[in-house]
């Protein structure tokens, strides 16, 4: 049965579906007056003390003066302990709700000197979470407190899509679900980067501004590397000992310092212990100086048919060997001991490279007859064409070899060594 003196602090209507209306009699209500009040005791309890005290209340409490305008309230939690109730939660007139706090500044403000929310999965008690407040104004995530779950992991969701998570070693997972993604960024617990991209650039590194480094590369804290530009240019290489670095724009891959200046002339490519294996060239290279008297144009071996020919039919032919430097041949070989089917004086034809002027050079030759006055076979080679002459050096003229002076027997031997000049 409801005591009268619990019925005087408000007034029950049923015929609105049974609403508690608490209502104040005082008629200038300012801050801090009391609008209404529910209080949970137990005043009979036979422990006397603090079991008698108000347990618990829930109180209406004006924010300000009321006006014509304004009628700001907040509500007010208390519950108690081991002494009279006092205030633990406060719902602010504006909507913020407080923990620990009568001034929440935010929706939802929780103020203790152990701040922690934690979230417990009802279906496995052992699995839960905690998020809290740490020294220094941190904050802590701590996902799977008992290490009840395998593989648990920090997730982020936008619209309703992951978007990020940091998984249980620690990777931090952009984009992707797994640390080698097709798509996404991954930073290793340990301490590297992951990044991978469909269709598309994977990173992207830009410098604002001014010249200078784009990236550093580091060994135990000392700079070993770097990555860097200098007037829109690239340039790349290590400063350790002395700068070697290579400078890439305008067309041509060059010597450069750390800034990525020009470095002329002090830059070696390679060692006596670090060769390089091959280079491919299309062009020329300049040895020993810059000017076109040290151009080297190419530089080619290969074999070619010296052909014997003169009146009649050509041949037979012979294999000789070439070495091409720049615009100088140089033609090695022998004849084989073959006999030549021309007669009359004959030549050797087929030359590698047309030569641009008059040259000779000098002949090694057994089994050859030579007749009176003749004394030292000579090869010459006339511009504009591709054939070897043949000339026996005589006192005051040349004359040319003659096919019958060669023993046909097939014993004989004409070795070669001579070098001309090609355009």
């Amino acid at each position: 049965m409801t005591r009268a003196r619990d019925l005087a602090a408000g007034t029950f209507e049923l015929a609105t579906g049974g609403v508690l209306k608490l209502e104040t009699s005082d008629t200038t209500v300012t801050d801090g007056s009391v609008l209404g009040k529910i209080e949970f005791k137990a005043p009979d309890e036979a422990s006397g003390t603090d079991a008698n005290l108000t347990a618990a209340a829930i109180e209406a409490v004006a924010e300000g003066t009321f006006a014509a305008d304004n009628n700001a309230t907040e509500l007010v939690f208390k519950t108690g302990a081991s002494a009279a109730a006092d205030a633990k939660m406060t719902l602010t007139s504006g909507g913020n709700l407080g923990i620990g706090t009568s001034s929440p500044s935010s929706p939802l403000q929780i103020q203790s000197s152990n701040n922690q929310i934690r979230l417990v999965d009802s279906q496995n008690t052992s699995m839960y979470c905690v998020i809290e407040t740490i020294s220094d104004a941190g904050l802590s995530f701590n996902a799977d407190v008992g290490n009840a779950a395998a593989s648990s992991r920090i997730q982020f969701n936008v619209d309703n899509n992951e978007k990020m998570r940091i998984d249980s070693s620690g990777n931090l997972l952009v984009g992707t679900t797994s640390f080698t993604g097709t798509s996404g960024v991954s930073l290793s617990a340990t301490g590297y980067v992951y990044a991978s991209s469909t269709n598309d650039v994977a990173i992207y590194a830009n410098r604002e501004t001014s010249d200078g480094d784009i990236a550093v590369f580091r060994k135990d804290g000392t700079t070993v590397g770097s990555i860097g530009t200098n007037a829109n240019y690239l340039h790349i290489g290590s400063p350790v000992a002395t700068d070697a670095f290579i400078g890439m724009g305008g067309g041509q891959v060059y010597p450069a310092t750390s800034a990525g200046a020009y470095r002329d002339n002090e830059i070696d490519l390679g060692g006596t212990t670090r060769r390089w294996k091959d280079l491919y060239l299309s062009g020329g290279v300049y040895l020993g100086g810059t000017g076109s008297a040290n151009f080297l144009s190419d530089y080619e071996e290969g074999t070619f048919s010296a052909t014997w020919v003169g009146s009649g039919t050509s041949g037979p032919s012979s294999t000789m060997k070439y070495t091409k430097i720049g615009n100088t041949v140089h033609i090695f070989g022998n004849t084989a001991s073959t006999a030549p089917n021309p007669t009359g004086s004959i030549e050797l034809s087929g030359l590698p490279f047309t030569p641009s002027e008059d040259s000779t050079g000098s002949i090694l030759y057994r089994k050859v007859t030579a007749l009176s006055g003749q004394h030292t076979l000579v090869a010459f080679i006339p511009s504009s064409t591709t054939k070897i002459q043949l000339y026996w050096s005589a006192q005051g003229e040349y004359a040319k070899l003659q096919s019958s002076q060669l023993n046909f027997s097939g014993a004989q031997d004409m070795y070669f060594g001579v070098t001309y000049m090609t355009a």
